[in-house]
């Protein structure tokens, strides 16, 4: 028997729209002003790396959420007759897309710390290797953190 809390998570958990995300990740990408405002992005994250010597997906997800909104909002300007960015690329899809520019930076900020790939912008490979950040793990446990 499902109980009432399920019913409600079942109801509200959406499929993120995989056509939405890419046509949002494109134009994203292709905008000068947003690419501007994710490499700045990139910056930031790059500065909290050596900072903390710790890398959460979930939490850098955060710093690109307001980008992809003001993405959404922008080409529905463009693109649309009404204003219905954020209805057209809904909170899901901008929540895992958010999620993924976290996780792509993650591997290339990986690449770059053991193989040497110059995949980031070369303001991100200077604060790196000032910093000497070591290759990104995951969570690491309490007992981990306690020993730093």
């Amino acid at each position: 028997m499902a109980t009432k809390y399920a019913r409600v998570n079942a109801r509200v958990a959406k499929q993120v729209d995989a056509h939405a995300a890419r046509e949002l990740e494109l134009f994203v990408d292709n905008d000068s002003g947003f690419h501007r405002r994710v490499k700045a992005a990139e910056e930031s994250l790059a500065r909290v790396i050596c900072r903390k010597h710790h890398y959460s997906v979930d939490l850098a997800a955060r710093v690109f959420a307001p980008i992809l909104s003001d993405a959404a909002k922008q080409y529905s300007r463009e693109y649309s007759v009404g204003n219905d960015g954020l209805r057209m690329f809904d909170a899901t899809t901008r929540q895992s897309l958010a999620k993924e520019y976290a996780n792509d930076f993650k591997q290339r900020v990986n690449l770059f710390l053991r193989k040497g790939v110059r995949d980031v912008s070369p303001t991100v490979q200077a604060a790196l290797t000032k910093c000497a950040a070591t290759p990104l793990a995951g969570r690491r446990s309490r007992r981990a953190r306690r020993r730093r």
